[in-house]
């Protein structure tokens, strides 16, 4: 993979931490100072004549959040306790609900709850209707990586978020398969909401072969507009494959199920992904805070923009409304018998299964057709 950039990251959105900022050759200076001094006005006078006294730092804060706000639903300030708590989100650990949400249509909406978080425990997920819920904070620590052998050399990976440590364990998982004679795996992204840049690029570039084009950028800035390529040491790039997606299914996890299904490698499996296909640049500033800016676009390797769209699964399988919570049962002990509820996966080993027939009846050294075809829904927005 080609690092080109330091890598911030967010719960909910695909960030690129960048430290300092450029300003645009077409921006117009003399009229943007033209209309600071409105702004100046606007700020003496409500110091002046507001009916409650409010500090220089809050208006000031306000001003900037409004400003951001206006601009798009994933661009917005960081106060410095903010700033920080993003900072520490990157490891997986860090304090709250568990529950990742982002603005859309002006609506604040929820993405997907963090498996085994009191979000998670108290059933939220995206609605079409607001919900009450009283949920308690607690100190999250997020495990990214979950794994079972599904039996007939069959891996089951579940990738919850991208973080710094994702793809480290992601391979542990599979030298750990591989050692046990793994012979096909599923890659589920369910109700991941993404997370690093880097993560997702080496978590993809696990599975294609050398040199392909995982993901690009492009941003109004000429250092937004980059090229990330598998660079892998030891990838896993043959292996019959499905990735599960669905709703909840995010930003780096769409750059994942985006690369392999453009390059044919596996097949996508559930329906359809989020849309978020913007990139945030992190910028910090100098009282602490931070800036986050939407400045780029990214596309899969065959130029597809899903912003606002989302990844069109090669085979579309719903999944059974969850219960109300005070209906849901306890999870089993065993965890295969929860997996073996799952209509989603179910569909997925069926989709599997093909696949290893399909390799076993195709001629010694002829090339293997246990690939996805590309999708139709292929168009560059």
């Amino acid at each position: 993979m080609k690092k080109v950039c330091v890598i911030g990251s967010l719960l909910v959105v695909l960030t690129l931490s960048l430290g300092g900022s450029a300003v645009s050759k077409g921006t117009d200076t003399g009229a943007t100072y033209e209309q600071l001094r409105l702004f100046t006005e606007v700020l003496s006078i409500v110091q002046n004549q507001y009916v409650d006294e409010v500090p220089p730092k809050e208006l000031i804060y306000s001003a900037i959040k409004g400003t951001l706000r206006g601009l798009d639903p994933h661009s917005s300030f960081l106060d410095p306790d903010s700033y920080k708590e993003m900072q520490v989100e990157t490891s997986g650990s860090f304090g709250g609900l568990g529950i990742e949400i982002t603005l859309k249509d002006d609506i604040l909406t929820v993405v997907s709850p963090i498996e085994g978080t009191p979000a998670y425990r108290a059933g939220l997920h995206t609605w079409t209707e607001p919900k009450d819920f009283d949920i308690t904070r607690e100190q999250i620590r997020v495990h990214s990586v979950r794994s079972q052998d599904l039996g007939n050399g069959i891996a089951y990976i579940k990738l919850r978020q991208f973080q710094e440590q994702s793809p480290h364990d992601l391979d542990q998982a599979l030298e750990k398969f591989d050692k046990n004679g793994m012979k096909a795996l599923v890659l589920d992204l369910r109700n991941n909401p993404g997370g690093l840049l880097t993560a997702a690029v080496e978590v993809s570039e696990k599975f294609i072969d050398d040199g392909k084009l995982v993901v690009y950028t492009e941003g109004r800035v000429r250092n937004q507009n980059m090229r990330f390529s598998a660079h892998a040491k030891k990838g896993y790039s043959k292996i019959p494959m499905v990735i599960l997606v669905n709703q909840g299914s995010a930003s780096a996890s769409e750059i994942v199920a985006g690369a392999l299904q453009d390059w044919g490698r596996a097949m996508v499996v559930g329906t359809q992904t989020f849309g978020k296909g913007s990139v945030q640049t992190i910028i910090p500033l100098s009282d602490g805070s931070g800036l986050r800016l939407t400045t780029a676009k990214y596309f899969t390797p065959k130029g597809r923009s899903i912003h606002g769209k989302g990844i069109t699964p090669d085979i579309v399988v719903e999944a059974p409304k969850d219960p109300a919570p005070k209906d849901r049962p306890l999870p089993s002990p065993d965890p295969m018998e929860d997996l073996k509820k799952d209509v989603q996966l179910q569909r997925a080993l069926d989709v599997i299964k093909t696949m290893r027939l399909i390799e076993q009846q195709r001629p010694e050294g002829g090339q293997p057709q246990a690939q996805a075809p590309s999708p139709t829904q292929t168009t560059t927005r």
